[in-house]
């Protein structure tokens, strides 16, 4: 009994100095971006599972405790100090217990990274210490011409770099919120309930190329370029400008078919799944998604 006490102790010992030398880092993250704020505005990022960065929205998430990157490419926070449009950028460093100026890829044009706090004087001052209400919308700046605001109703997720994207938890034809947790969701349920916007050169040059421009004439005002017992519908409107590409894959029992969209419109692609009996309507959802991302996208 003596040594289950004893190394019950041991162990409420051990727990009680992390959670101490966890709280402690709080104070040297808000010290060192104050030191480097002076009388700028700045705001702080913080390690996502579910996007690049979050913004921290309390004091606890800067915390050792918390503020951990999540994979091997991600810093455990960022820095953002100064104007968005060209902000500094430093990152936090465990072993010299400061932000240390410079990010992963913010030297080669197009792999910065996702700023998704907004930059305000005194920002750690108010900052809760451990609990803020749930926010109404996601800021999501990409870069100077790609800046959106989207609620989150949407449960937006997004990537910088060179694969730069913006998803959101949404299903057509109708693209209205997902009402439950998208992550939650089986993996074959999520690919139905997302869309995408991205800015992919390689692939929109890819899509473009792959429509032919005589279309017009074929089912729905699309061409069949269908290969195998995969069905393929394919329309060039505008050449490198606007484009389509439907993929339909004959599905199963436990497997319904569903039909891969992609289109190019205004520089950006598109993706997004629907139902086989949706192709009629393909131009309307295009339309629709479309407006839906312009609703989200915001002056800096």
């Amino acid at each position: 009994m003596r040594r289950v006490v004893r190394v019950s102790k041991v162990g409420l010992a051990t727990t009680g100095l992390l959670v101490i030398a966890g709280l402690a880092t709080t104070a040297l993250v808000t010290r060192s971006a104050r030191a480097i704020a002076g009388d700028e505005p700045y705001c702080i990022q913080v390690a996502d599972t579910q996007a690049d960065y979050r913004p921290a929205r309390t004091l606890l998430e800067l915390s050792g405790l918390m503020m951990r990157a999540k994979i091997f490419d991600q810093h455990h926070a960022i820095l953002v100090v100064g104007d968005e449009t060209h902000p500094s950028l430093f990152h936090w460093s465990y072993h010299k217990a400061r932000f240390v100026p410079g990010v992963l890829n913010a030297a080669i044009p197009g792999h910065e990274p996702v700023l998704s706090c907004e930059s305000r004087r005194n920002y750690i001052g108010t900052l809760p210490a451990l609990w803020a209400p749930h926010p109404e919308s996601t800021y999501v700046h990409f870069s100077e011409h790609r800046i959106f605001r989207v609620p989150t109703s949407y449960q937006p997720r997004w990537s910088g770099g060179s694969s730069a994207f913006l998803a959101i938890a949404t299903a057509a034809p109708d693209f209205e919120p997902l009402t439950v947790p998208w992550i939650s969701l089986a993996p074959s349920e999520r690919v139905r309930n997302v869309a995408f916007i991205a800015w992919a050169p390689a692939g929109l040059h890819d899509l473009a190329a792959a429509a032919p421009a005589d279309a017009g004439a074929g089912e729905f005002g699309l061409q069949d370029a269908s290969t195998g017992a995969s069905k393929r519908y394919v329309v060039q409107e505008q050449p490198g400008v606007n484009a389509t590409s439907i993929d339909c894959p004959v599905g199963s029992k436990a497997h319904p078919a569903m039909c891969r969209h992609r289109f190019l419109a205004h520089g950006h692609e598109f993706d997004f799944v629907h139902r086989p009996e949706e192709l009629a309507n393909w131009r309307q959802m295009q339309e629709r998604l479309v407006s839906l991302f312009a609703s989200f996208e915001a002056a800096d």
